[in-house]
């Protein structure tokens, strides 16, 4: 039963980023609309000469207008890999050279503001943990890539850059702020937090208005 809950999880979030992209194909959209009008006003008639058959020819071209104007919208974007079936969540964990990176708060302030609130883990032996906010990338599906502004690490707040040593198997506080952020649409397609260690990267980040 979990299987099958999590695959129409999985098919409801794909519908989802496909009709946020497609909401962008102005034109595409205008035109399926005014076919789709038009298809109301030919049901609504009911004149001898529109009979049965033409109403489902004409619903068929409607059909094939609408899968059209999908893949058309969206082809190119799934051949790149802009579409993804991972589930849209904010918290996200993240398993990168024996760290264990969590996120804990999605935050959005002053309208173009994003924080997130990470908590990082060493597995391993004591070592330098650096983290560099002005690498650290944030991108929308529609290509917008953001940098971040500041990073703070326990209660330090840093502008480009912070460093800690991290002990073994003791979470630390990790939070990194985009100031004048542009973000087209509902979900944030990567979070891309650059390291001296590994690129911490997190996907589908849910935008809360």
């Amino acid at each position: 039963m979990q299987t099958l809950i999590k695959a129409i999880e999985t098919i409801i979030n794909y519908i989802r980023q496909i009709f946020y992209i497609s909401i962008a194909q102005t034109s595409l959209l205008v035109i399926l609309i005014i076919f789709l009008l038009f298809f109301v006003v030919i049901l609504s008639l009911n004149r001898p000469g529109i009979n049965f058959v033409s109403k489902n020819i004409f619903f068929t071209l409607f059909i094939i207008l609408a899968c059209f104007t999908i893949l058309n919208a969206n082809t190119d974007l799934i051949s790149k890999g802009r579409l993804s079936l991972l589930p849209v969540k904010c918290k996200q964990t993240s398993f990168v050279d024996d760290f264990v990176v969590s996120i804990k708060k999605c935050n959005l302030y002053n309208r173009n503001s994003y924080s997130f609130e990470l908590l990082v883990t060493n597995k391993n032996k004591k070592r330098n943990l650096y983290v560099y906010a002005n690498q650290t990338r944030l991108l929308d599906w529609f290509g917008n890539d953001n940098f971040a502004q500041k990073v703070s690490i326990g209660n330090r707040q840093f502008e480009r850059n912070a460093s800690t040593i991290m002990p073994r198997n003791i979470p630390i506080k990790v939070s990194i702020v985009f100031e004048d952020t542009y973000i087209e649409g509902r979900v944030i397609s990567l979070l891309d937090i650059k390291t001296d260690r590994a690129n911490f990267s997190f996907h589908n980040i849910p935008i809360y208005r």
